[in-house]
């Protein structure tokens, strides 16, 4: 099986490597240099759900360099974030979140593992640092000179659409990352969530943006109440990628944004076969927290993702929206996504 966190890393140098081809400095800060009052500042806020990652690493990497981080932050005990810094580079930025020695979690998933003594860590218990070893987290944002305040939770819904975009869109060889502006990317984003939204069978409306939404922690009822369908039905799924398709949560994180990955780069019976097996597992384990006394959400949601487990993925309509998305100008008007 490959390694998906190589396969993000290829595919964004890909876009690297097309700036350098084409002469572009695409990201070239309007500043001028000089005083660091004239440098704008990248302003972003967020937080990391997984259950609620605490103390965990946040990294954001300018696409051209995956390998050092151009700034980075911890979460807070609440596993929030927050970061200002100046930067001169404009673009596509991935914000990575990884789980280090002295993160935890609080669980919000029926089962999260086991603690050192074989107890059983469930909804509402802390997960220690070393059943969370290798849970790694990923959104992308864009960065503009306007420094416009920006909010970017990562969790693991916006980690595989991160890997959609990366697959049906960057890894493209006739995508021109210099035709790329805010609302193009936006607009890709949106795009990307009816894909993403369709392979896990959640109903959402025109205009979502998954990478921008703020899904509710479900530990927080009050947080989990004021949710739109949305963001409760992606809620639900996200916490339920905990040991639904793998050993542990980093095992099962990986397992769901691999095969996703793989549905939408390759067309053969053994993809289709591996997202339908991954979606099954998970939309089961989904409708097992909905239906426990752990949750309240409101019964049309708890419908629609019974109906989703019931159902399956359908591939067709996964098919269609990928090919509905290279019709999206990276520009913000009309034309596919690899217009000039």
């Amino acid at each position: 099986m490959f390694n998906t966190k190589l396969k993000k890393l290829s595919g964004l140098m890909l876009l690297s490597a097309s700036l350098t081809l084409t002469g572009c400095d695409w990201f070239e800060s309007d500043s001028g240099g000089g005083d660091d009052d004239d440098i704008p500042y990248a302003v972003v806020s967020g937080s990391a759900l997984k259950g609620l990652l605490i103390g965990a690493d946040v990294n954001f990497y300018h696409h051209s360099d995956l390998t050092n981080s151009a700034f980075s932050t911890t979460t807070d005990s609440e596993g929030n974030y927050n970061l200002e810094a100046p930067t001169e580079d404009f673009g596509i930025y991935v914000v990575r979140v990884t789980a280090n020695g002295d993160t935890t979690m609080i669980c919000d998933a029926l089962d999260c593992g086991v603690d050192a003594a074989g107890v059983l860590i469930g909804f509402g218990g802390t997960v220690p640092a070393n059943l969370l070893t290798g849970v790694e987290l990923s959104n992308l944002i864009f960065v503009d000179e306007l420094s416009i305040p920006q909010t970017a939770q990562v969790n693991a819904i916006t980690s595989v659409a991160t890997e959609v975009f990366i697959e049906t869109v960057i890894s493209d060889e006739n995508f021109d990352p210099a035709a790329v502006t805010v609302d193009g990317f936006s607009n890709i984003q949106e795009s990307v969530s009816t894909t993403v939204a369709v392979m896990f069978g959640v109903d959402v409306t025109a205009g979502t943006n998954v990478f921008e939404l703020t899904l509710p922690n479900p530990n927080d009822s009050t947080e989990l109440a004021a949710a739109t369908s949305a963001e409760a039905g992606f809620a639900m799924i996200n916490s339920a990628i905990a040991t639904s398709s793998g050993e542990s949560i980093a095992a099962s994180v990986d397992a769901v944004v691999e095969t996703a990955s793989t549905l939408v780069n390759s067309d053969t019976t053994e993809s289709d076969q591996a997202w339908l097996d991954t979606q099954a597992a998970l939309l089961a384990e989904t409708v097992a927290l909905v239906n426990s006394d752990a949750v309240t959400i409101p019964a049309d949601v708890a419908t629609e993702l019974e109906d989703a487990a019931n159902d399956g993925a359908n591939l067709g309509e996964i098919d269609q929206a990928i090919e509905d998305g290279k019709e999206v100008s990276p520009t913000g008007g009309t034309g596919g996504t690899t217009a000039g």
